[in-house]
């Protein structure tokens, strides 16, 4: 039979068609995961889906096995390559981010112990403040006795010849460098004021004198300290004994700005010492007493 043009014309489509579909197919197997299956779709209807079939197991294959390894690394996520790539790089990031979180964490308990350490710095210059002067007062200064109390008579075994009483007082003010007391007769209408004890130079960290202090002009116990000529021309103490009736005593202590008192040559008397206590005072306390012969 002879062919016409139009059955040519449509033989020659069908051909065209048929190595199209067949070009499609050929790459599908070759191509990305990706690839296939839009070629699949570009070729639905006309090429049968054999071809199709074949991509789309090739994309599984490689898409899904690709994103099972990658899933024991970070988190699966889609179950595509690169989106677990990406998850498990987050999960990194956020390790460390923790990491850094402890660290400002120990950081903050360091600073914590620090503060503590500047407070206890702190409690450290206000005790060098407090010690540099030696003892300083917390309350008056005040001198007492523990055998006799101010207004009282001295009891005989401290009269005349016989040891110093025991004496105490509180410290003396800011800027006490050591004390001196003066132990004379204080009775009125009595013009020679007898001096009984004057010792001297005893140091500020010093705030009592025991029964029986030593009556040599320097003495090293019970504390470093000198002591001047009284009345009778010897050094240390000589108790009261009054003529008649009762007189009047006082022991005065002075605190001083001065480690020794200045301008007091060899043994001085006892007057000597007061004048020079008098010119460096800080402060004074007394115990007053009576005694009879």
């Amino acid at each position: 039979m002879a062919m016409t043009t139009q059955a040519r014309w449509l033989l020659t489509t069908i051909c065209l068609t048929l190595a199209a579909c067949g070009d499609d197919g050929d790459a599908a197997p070759s191509g990305a995961a990706g690839s296939p299956v839009i070629a699949a779709g570009t070729g639905a209807g006309v090429a049968g889906t054999g071809a199709a079939g074949s991509g789309v197991a090739a994309a599984g294959t490689g898409a899904a096995g690709s994103g099972a390894a990658r899933a024991g690394t970070g988190a699966a996520g889609s179950g595509a390559a690169g989106t677990s790539a990406a998850a498990g790089s987050s999960a990194v990031t956020a390790g460390t981010g923790s990491a850094s979180a402890g660290t400002g964490a120990a950081a903050g308990a360091s600073g914590t112990a620090g503060a503590a350490g500047s407070a206890a710095g702190a409690g450290g210059v206000a005790g060098a403040a407090a010690g540099a002067g030696g003892t300083t007062a917390s309350g008056p200064f005040a001198l007492s006795s523990p055998v006799v109390m101010d207004g009282q008579l001295l009891p005989a075994e401290y009269r005349g010849s016989k040891p110093s009483p025991a004496l105490s007082w509180t410290p003396g003010p800011a800027g006490t460098k050591s004390y001196a007391i003066v132990f004379k007769d204080v009775t009125s209408g009595f013009t020679m004021n007898y001096m009984h004890w004057v010792i001297y130079d005893i140091p500020a960290t010093t705030t009592s004198l025991p029964m029986g202090v030593p009556t040599d002009a320097m003495i090293t116990t019970p504390v470093m300290a000198k002591q001047a000529n009284h009345y009778n021309r010897a050094t240390g103490y000589i108790g009261p004994g009054a003529p008649v009736g009762t007189n009047m005593y006082r022991f005065t202590i002075y605190a001083l700005s001065v480690d020794a008192l200045p301008g007091l040559m060899g043994t001085p008397m006892g007057a000597q010492v007061e004048t020079a206590a008098e010119g460096n005072k800080l402060a004074t306390a007394t115990l007053n007493i009576t005694s009879m012969p």
